[in-house]
C-alpha cells in the first residue's frame, strides 16, 4: 500500500471510529467505505451489566437466604431499597428431594 493510500486508510478508520461512538470529526475522511467496522458491537456499560448479572446477581440472591433485604442494600450502599431487584432465593434440594 502506498503512503497516500495508507493515510487516507488511516483517516478514514479514524474517522469512523470516533463517528461511530457519536464523536463528531473536524475532517472528513479521504476514503469513505474502505473498511468495515471494527470492535465489538457492544460498549463498557454492556459487559459491566452482563458481569453483573452472571457474577453479582447469585451472590445477592444466596445472601438474601440470610440477610433481609434492607440491611443487604444499606451493605450495598443502595440509599433506596427499591433500587435492588427483587431476586428470588435460589432453592436447592439435596439427594432427598
Amino acid at each position: 500500500m502506498e503512503t497516500k493510500q495508507m493515510a487516507a486508510t488511516v483517516s478514514s478508520l479514524v474517522h469512523h471510529w470516533f463517528v461511530d461512538r457519536g464523536i463528531n470529526v473536524r475532517y472528513r475522511p479521504g476514503v469513505a467505505s474502505a473498511l468495515s467496522p471494527i470492535g465489538a458491537p457492544h460498549s463498557d456499560l454492556d459487559s459491566r451489566l452482563s458481569w453483573l448479572l452472571a457474577q453479582v446477581r447469585p451472590v445477592v440472591s444466596r445472601c438474601l437466604e440470610h440477610v433481609d433485604r434492607e440491611t443487604l442494600g444499606e451493605i450495598l450502599g443502595l440509599a433506596d431499597n427499591e433500587l435492588l431487584p427483587v431476586v428470588t432465593p435460589i432453592v436447592t434440594h439435596g439427594a432427598d428431594g
